[in-house]
């Protein structure tokens, strides 16, 4: 009970933050663009039917968005001009609210899963770790499906902690693994990814009557919305960054030590290898593209990595710890990498207070 009090405690203060931020900021020309476009101009049955004129046209979000503004009576009235800024503290709070909860829902989750399943000393380096990951903060207030997107990774990779890595396999269990994968293939289309990823590495212990709901019935729903959706052109700038600002480099320094060091929950290390090498190959088929033509390739269409950097560095920094309970020199070398990784984290997550505090 005391842990479920302090999830909840996170959660508040989560979303407060998550308020002031959206407050600070104006709104920009993406919130601004989905908003007239996929959400005033559009009924629900558009939106269920595939039509958004986005490059994600998957309908969760911009149902659930529209539901809200239904209820609050709100409208949009500014005109909408490209790379437009907002200055409108009503609209920036109530179009903000959904991904500020979505958000705060993922920090007080990261919490609540550590500390309740390892003690309070993970869930605080949980927490830590969580507030010193940049994309986050980033996010944490856009009027935009990521916030949803990283609250479903998030339980994507605790669940699949929980019946891979601690062994703690139920009905229960895929039934809310299959209703996060048919979440997640209605937020986004690379949902379907995270899915059949998770699938291959999970595929036999997986009760097969469940495989409808956990693979076939997300992967049909991922299929429509793809056929459906827009296709725009894409260029690359900055290759390295789109992974690092998601998954920095000394958190995939200390996985890797993990997969050098660790022989349990190896199919754990190779989701997150696989999503790794999947951004890596989307990347690549981009700069092979000649030219600048089309949409920058941006950091943000790359977040489902984000959920990984926290949870699996810790999930595998915590197994060192554990076997190590009783040798304090291997300890304190594990602490001093910690530390550089909070540190680092840390750093750059200032540098991005900046931008959203100013």
């Amino acid at each position: 009970m005391t842990v479920k009090i302090l999830a909840l405690c996170v959660f508040l203060a989560c979303t407060g933050i998550g308020f002031c931020l959206a407050q600070k900021n104006p709104l920009e020309n993406d919130e601004i663009y989905s908003q007239k476009s996929s959400l005033q101009n559009l009924g629900f049955v558009d939106i269920l039917k595939g039509k958004i004129d986005e490059g994600n046209n998957s309908p969760l979000f911009y149902l659930l968005q529209k539901s809200f503004f239904k209820f609050k009576g709100f409208w949009l009235e500014e005109s909408f001009q490209v790379e437009q800024d907002i200055c409108n503290p009503d609209a920036q709070t109530i179009m903000r609210t959904l991904p500020v909860l979505f958000m705060s829902a993922a920090v007080a989750l990261i919490f609540y899963f550590f500390a309740a399943r390892f003690g309070l000393g993970a869930g605080m380096l949980a927490l830590a770790l969580t507030l010193t990951s940049p994309m986050i903060w980033l996010y944490w207030a856009q009027a935009r499906p990521y916030g949803l997107w990283v609250l479903l990774g998030c339980a994507q990779l605790l669940l699949l902690i929980d019946v891979v890595g601690l062994s703690r396999t139920s009905a229960r269990s895929w039934a809310w693994l299959a209703l996060v994968h048919v979440l997640l293939c209605l937020t986004t289309s690379f949902g379907m990814v995270q899915v059949v990823i998770a699938m291959v590495f999970v595929w036999r212990m997986v009760p097969r009557q469940d495989l409808v709901w956990l693979l076939a019935v997300p992967m049909a729903l991922g299929l429509f919305y793809f056929m459906h959706a827009p296709r725009y052109p894409f260029h690359v700038t900055s290759p390295t960054d789109l992974i690092y600002d998601n998954f920095p480099l000394d958190r995939l320094l200390l996985l890797a030590a993990a997969a050098c060091g660790v022989k349990n929950h190896l199919k754990l290390l190779r989701i997150a290898g696989a999503l790794l090498l999947v951004a890596a190959t989307i990347i690549a088929y981009y700069l092979t593209i000649k030219g600048a033509a089309g949409f920058e390739l941006s950091s943000r269409y790359f977040i489902f990595l984000t959920p990984p950097a926290i949870i699996l560095v810790l999930f595998f920094w915590w197994e060192f710890w554990r076997r190590y309970a009783r040798q304090w020199w291997p300890r304190v070398y594990l602490l001093e990498v910690l530390a550089a990784v909070l540190v680092f984290g840390a750093l750059r997550t200032y540098i991005v207070w900046q931008r959203l505090w100013v």
